[in-house]
């Protein structure tokens, strides 16, 4: 009994970790594939802001940004982001 839900505990925790991975490593190729308006960059902030656009909003480990260019994304990753997500819509529910 034990061990079947210890198997079960371990069957979840496995299928969420990849549903979690194939969520983020898709909105990062989403990113690269859209050409997004807005983008939301995860990373140093000082470090992002070099990159191609306009620095919208920025806090703790993320920022976004306006782009610039199709290159805005490729640029906020040579400039350190870890990941960049795009944003896809108003958000928050601010229109």
């Amino acid at each position: 009994m034990i061990t079947e839900a210890r198997y079960r505990l371990v069957r979840f925790a496995g299928a969420a970790t990849a549903v979690l991975a194939v969520w983020f490593l898709g909105m990062a190729v989403a990113s690269l594939v859209v050409t997004p308006t807005v983008v939301v960059a995860f990373g140093d902030p000082g470090e992002l802001a070099g990159a191609d656009g306009s620095p919208l909003a920025s806090g703790r480990g993320f920022l976004a940004m306006r782009t610039a260019s199709t290159g805005t994304v490729k640029s906020l990753y040579q400039h350190g982001a870890w990941l960049v997500w795009p944003v896809l819509t108003a958000g928050c529910g601010r229109r």
